[in-house]
Formats: structure tokens, sequence, C-alpha cells
């Protein structure tokens, strides 16, 4: 399952670094898809400069998007 998640990170368009690898090892999957559904989201809108750093806050904070009808 850890490979899994690390390739669906990877294939949003994150660039792994050990540090990462771990951040997103240590956390529930949920909660790292969360953080990558919060980053795709605010990508849409532009206002992503740094989405490495967008994702680890997205993670450490167990952000989740919002759920738009």
């Amino acid at each position: 399952m850890s490979n899994t998640i690390l390739e669906e990170v990877e294939m949003a368009g994150f660039h792994l670094n050990p540090w990462l690898k771990t951040l997103i090892l240590s956390n529930n999957v949920e909660v790292v898809r969360d953080a990558i559904a919060v980053v795709e989201k605010n990508r849409r809108w532009g206002i992503v400069r740094n989405g490495e750093g967008l994702l680890v806050q997205a993670i450490r904070n167990q952000w989740k998007p919002h759920i738009s009808a």
C-alpha cells in the first residue's frame, strides 16, 4: 500500500524527496489523498506557487477539500 500512495503523489505531479516520502508514509492514506485534492483544487484556481510546500501543510494540518455541488 505504501508504494501505491507514493505513486499517487507522483502521478499528481509532486516531486518526492526522502523527507516528503517519510511524511507521506507516516500519515494515513486518506489524509494524504485529501491533501492532494486540496492542492489540486488550488492549482485549478492558479494560486499555488509551491505545490510540495502546500502539500506538506495540507498533510500536517489534515486539510480536507471543500465539497462543491
